[in-house]
């Protein structure tokens, strides 16, 4: 039986574990924090987006990029950051962001999506736990009679892909999904995607490690990697603290670290964070059932359990987890005043974390090019949650 190790117990790590152990590896996961989970993968919007996979680097992007540097409400902000990594993926940003590559990335993520999707029935029917999932579809917004005629075009070219995205009248959303009734006056139009889900995936990935431990998977965590032994082009071990770990095969999936890591190995890995913010807060009686996107706004609304998770905002402002005040007020204000019924707003939990971005949305899973028993699964940015069971298996496939 071949051995691997895993570096990261993110969802994206977890995943990974749980598919390779069921492909016949003896796993190690890696991992810095006290538990699987506590990255990323802790406080993100909750959705499982597989039907809105469209890559940030396109020319929509770019064109509001004067609105998202100066725009007071904008739901993109920059800071100055003096890093050439960040000028680097800045580069490839743009060089992703002409019509034809977007499309093409749009295509490799939604059939990414749907494997993720199919992949995760096969956990669920594998295992039993709760991790407040919800099928319910999801419900996007639109403000603005501009925007949601541009979003006519993109709901009919994804549903080629067969899912079924229809059209709302205002009150037809409003009788779906009464949570929306506090916006009633400002919403032009409504679009439905019945296949989307949330669900929480901090728990999911607590509970996924638990499975994979009964299963013989072993987690180090508290223990931070710190070098790589390599020989004739391949690692032999991992160093981490005074221990020498050994394996066959190696995986970094440790989200926005994984660039230091595979830097270590003479590895570029285009990968950058792209802070996102959320508050959780305790739901009422209007909690919406169906998990929300506000394309206005550009936040997301998920039901889990008896929480309510809002997130949005897309930061860059480098390797940091600093919670700006104004960016944290306007999103609870937002939050507040968008579904003042559906949660208890003087009571909530605030966070940040780092996306990894690839320029292109991609995310890269496979073998390094310059190290012979290495792969990589790490870059599925803000669609982490959506991706990562497809991702896992892909990985898994490969290998």
């Amino acid at each position: 039986m071949k051995n691997i190790i895993i570096l990261g117990a993110g969802v994206i790590g977890v995943t990974s574990a749980y598919f390779l152990r069921k492909r016949g590896f003896s796993v190690t996961v890696i991992d810095k924090d006290v538990k699987a989970g506590q990255g990323t993968s802790y406080g993100n919007g909750a959705q499982l987006s597989y039907s809105k996979t469209f890559p940030f680097s396109n020319p929509s992007t770019m064109r509001k990029l004067p609105q998202y540097l100066f725009g007071a409400n904008s739901p993109v902000h920059f800071y100055p950051v003096y890093d050439m990594a960040f000028f680097r993926w800045a580069a490839e940003f743009v060089g992703q962001s002409t019509t034809k590559k977007s499309v093409a990335n749009n295509e490799k993520v939604v059939k990414l999506a749907l494997q993720s999707r199919e992949a995760l029935r096969e956990v669920l029917s594998e295992t039993s736990f709760n991790f407040d999932l919800q099928q319910n579809g999801k419900l996007y917004t639109y403000s603005s009679k501009e925007e949601y005629e541009k979003a006519k075009a993109f709901i009919a070219a994804q549903n080629d892909y067969g899912f079924n995205w229809q059209q709302l009248t205002v009150d037809e959303a409003i009788a779906k999904e009464p949570a929306l009734s506090a916006r009633r006056d400002e919403l032009v139009g409504v679009s439905y995607c019945p296949i989307d889900e949330s669900g929480d995936c901090e728990k999911f990935t607590r509970e996924l490690a638990s499975v994979c431990e009964a299963e013989g998977v072993k987690f180090l965590y508290n223990t931070t990697v710190d070098d790589f032994v390599v020989q004739n082009g391949r690692i032999t071990a991992v160093v981490a603290g005074a221990q020498r770990y050994e394996a066959d095969e190696f995986v970094i999936a440790a989200g926005i670290g994984s660039a230091a890591l595979a830097k270590k190995l003479g590895d570029y890995l285009p990968v950058y964070p792209m802070k996102g913010y959320s508050i959780t807060a305790p739901i009422k009686d209007n909690a919406p059932k169906i998990s929300i996107t506000d394309e206005a706004r550009r936040i997301v609304y998920s039901t889990i359990g008896d929480r309510l998770r809002v997130a949005g905002i897309a930061e860059f402002s480098g390797f940091n987890y600093d919670i700006r005040r104004p960016i944290m007020i306007k999103l609870i204000d937002d939050a507040s005043s968008s579904m003042p019924d559906s949660a208890d707003w003087t009571q909530v939990e605030e966070w940040t974390g780092l996306r990894p971005m690839t320029p292109s949305t991609v995310p890269i899973i496979g073998r390094s090019k310059r190290v012979g028993n290495l792969s990589y699964n790490v870059g599925q940015g803000m669609l982490g949650w959506t991706l990562a069971c497809g991702s896992a298996k892909r990985l898994a496939q490969a290998l």
